[in-house]
């Protein structure tokens, strides 16, 4: 049996791996299945260096071009292609360049994978030679543009080569999206909700072509029950090996790890989350010392982005004497968490806490089922801060029965803690299928609509759009915003988790690699297309930059002159 998957395909800068893709690759070649991937981003950004796509790009920019010439537009189309693969921060940290690449990744999606991508998609997708070939679908109401190159990928592929097509991903995890999915892209199979046993029960289904009822298993006709997978440690360990990981966003690596599935709370009335899992289930602390140490071990990072739904001081204080030393980033429920287990966290590792804060209101809260107390989340956002931790917060306007005044508690709530916040994330309430507010609407004063939902108190949604379009125009001192970021990305999370990790020495940004030259040193391979000069080093600079090669012990203070070239790999933590 071949089975080859493809990745969500997008045109964003990706930050690392995808986990579940991992997790699946590591179950089917573990039970004997032929696996290969197809990647999506970064890898579909070969189209900036592709011959075929580039007549794309001249009719695009047929203007700049006429001014500039062609080679001006291959060189432009080259810089960002390794702008957004670099393994410089200082290229990263460039607005004017980063300001660029997001538009020209902006028109590749609208004007140049319609085209392109389809072709590419099915050359690599053949190559593999596959039995089966399996799509992971994130958001299949967005996008539109990548939603029809899927359309033309499968209609191609059943017409090509007739083999069993297979959709799956955060994308089909209600029956309203699997109902959509079927009918958008007619895909012959849905696995939903955790893949790993479904779909190897289903690929072996189908090679003894006897198909019947599976759980977590969704074909015309047929839509099979949620069934959780309860023993974690049975799993294999995600196999990220057909990723190349020093292409990603980030310049250095970073990975994607779970320690439970499901949400421990599982009671917030707006959130479906609790919906990606059945049930609450954890790993072992042996097993998820194995998983870390094969990460450093294997893929040589110790950056590891925790993905649970979230973490409670509770499973804190198991995580803090089970993990290994790495440093971590990782969301988490403000309640219960003292000064001392903080700590605890921090020599860990622990360096981004993202909190689950959602209201400065304490009503709003109880309306929420949140199960938090405003006055000690404020205690422990201080104290996380304190003991040398980043915070974000999660904030939530809009919910259902908020006034305009409790909103503005809110604001006041981030306004007096600011210092503590270094960035939060603001969204509008939705509904969201799936959530006690979907389920029971009416006990919150909700009503369904052909366009969303109304409320029978409170701000509406005109409202409450008003009102965050005015406070984005006052811009209030709402967070800390010391650390450069993307604001708005959820993939460049990782990219601002390197930051702080490596911002804890002496201000001086630390870069992968670099090439010595004689006596000069190029801050990056970028170095002529970009406004910082090259250094010219003396004799004692270009000795201590030679011992940059992950061996010696190098002090960031011995390179305060040049604070934006920074050559040396910091130590694993350990």
């Amino acid at each position: 049996m071949k089975f080859t998957l493809v990745e969500k395909q997008e045109s964003r800068l990706r930050s690392m791996p995808d986990l579940g893709i991992g997790y699946l690759i590591a179950e089917c070649r573990a039970a004997g299945v032929n696996t290969s991937l197809v990647l999506g981003s970064p890898t579909t950004l070969q189209c900036l260096r592709d011959r075929e796509a580039f007549s794309l790009f001249l009719k695009g920019y047929s203007g700049v071009v006429k001014e500039r010439g062609e080679e001006w537009l291959r060189w432009f189309l080259d810089f960002n292609y390794q702008i957004a693969t670099s393994t410089s921060i200082a290229d990263k940290a460039n607005p004017e360049a980063v300001a660029d690449l997001w538009e020209l990744l902006s028109f590749v999606e609208k004007e140049v994978w319609p085209e392109w991508l389809p072709r590419y998609l099915i050359s690599e997708i053949e190559s593999t030679n596959p039995d089966v070939v399996g799509f992971s679908v994130w958001d299949p109401y967005g996008h539109p543009e990548v939603v029809r190159v899927l359309q033309s990928v499968v209609k191609t592929l059943k017409q090509d080569l007739d083999i069993p097509i297979i959709f799956g991903g955060p994308g089909v995890l209600t029956p309203t999206s699997r109902s959509y999915v079927m009918r958008l892209f007619n895909p012959d199979f849905i696995i939903h909700h955790e893949g790993e046993r479904a779909l190897l029960g289903l690929l072996d289904m189908i090679e003894t072509s006897q198909i019947k009822p599976l759980p977590n298993l969704s074909y015309p006709g047929y839509d099979g029950p949620v069934e959780p997978i309860k023993d974690l440690d049975s799993l294999q360990i995600p196999d990220f090996s057909d990723y190349d990981l020093d292409s990603f966003f980030p310049p250095v690596r970073v990975l994607p790890a779970i320690t439970s599935r499901g949400c421990e709370w599982s009671r917030c009335a707006f959130c479906s989350h609790h919906n990606t899992y059945s049930g609450y289930h954890e790993y072992s602390g042996r097993r998820l010392r194995e998983i870390i140490e094969t990460y450093k071990d294997k893929y040589r990072t110790d950056l590891i982005m925790l993905q649970d739904e979230t973490m409670t001081a509770r499973r804190a204080r198991v995580l803090v004497k089970e993990l290994p030393n790495a440093y971590y980033y990782s969301y988490a429920y403000p309640k219960g968490f003292d000064k001392d287990l903080l700590k605890r966290m921090h020599a860990k590792g622990f360096r981004v806490l993202v909190w689950g804060v959602e209201s400065g209101s304490q009503r709003i809260l109880n309306l929420m089922r949140k199960g938090t107390n405003i006055r000690e989340v404020e205690a422990i956002i201080r104290n996380s801060y304190e003991v040398g931790i980043t915070n974000v917060a999660f904030i939530m306007f809009g919910f259902p029965g908020e006034t305009r005044e409790e909103a503005e508690e809110t604001v006041e709530f981030l306004k007096r803690n600011a210092r503590y916040i270094e960035r939060h994330a603001a969204t509008q309430f939705y509904l969201a299928e799936g959530s006690p507010i979907w389920e029971q609407p009416e006990l919150w004063g909700v009503k369904k609509t052909s366009h969303g939902y109304s409320v029978t108190s409170g701000m509406g949604r005109k409202e409450v759009q008003k009102f965050l379009k005015d406070l984005n125009r006052l811009r209030p001192k709402t967070s800390a915003d010391t650390k450069y970021y993307f604001p708005g990305d959820s993939e460049l999370r990782a990219y601002f988790f390197v930051q702080v990790v490596y911002g804890e020495g002496e201000g001086s940004y630390p870069v992968r690699t670099g090439i010595l030259l004689g006596d000069e040193i190029w801050p990056s391979l970028l170095m002529k297309n970009v406004s910082r000069p090259r250094v010219k080093l003396s004799r004692g600079d270009a000795e201590r930059y030679a011992k940059c090669d992950g061996r010696h012990r190098v002090e960031a203070r011995d390179f305060l002159p040049y604070p934006y070239v920074v050559f040396y790999r910091r130590p694993f933590f350990r």
